[in-house]
């Protein structure tokens, strides 16, 4: 079966990384505790991704989104890149954890949004 083909397996993936880490180092573990649940941060940066992906890119290759719509179509690309900013960085500690790596600091998903949104505005793209 596919990692991705239903969000059971997905689960189960993620639930085997989180028992894996949890038997080779607890505290780790409960570090990441901290940052909120992180099958669920990695399931909703999926979500945002798919959003993005099909309904603005989609809106925006249809031209369905029109000057008055650019206010929610900012916020929109906000709110979704925010949590894929949040969902790269428990991918990167998780990957940190298990690869015995540096653990990356939270400061990492402020610096992601800031330097996704600062492109955007100096290329003008919408």
């Amino acid at each position: 079966e596919d990692l991705f083909s239903s969000n059971e397996s997905y689960t189960t993936f993620l639930n085997k990384i989180k028992t894996s880490t949890l038997n080779n180092n607890i505290k780790l573990v409960e570090k990441l505790a901290t940052f909120g649940d992180p099958i669920e941060a990695l399931t909703q940066a999926r979500r945002s991704r798919n959003f993005i992906a099909h309904e603005i890119c989609i809106g925006l290759e249809n031209k369905r989104i029109t000057i008055a719509d650019h206010s929610k179509f900012d916020s929109d690309m906000r709110f979704h890149g925010e949590i894929i900013a949040h969902g790269e960085f428990i991918t990167a500690w998780l990957c940190g954890a298990l690869l015995k790596d540096p653990l990356p600091n939270l400061n990492r998903v402020d610096n992601t949004v800031k330097w996704l949104f600062d492109s955007v505005e100096k290329t003008n793209v919408v």
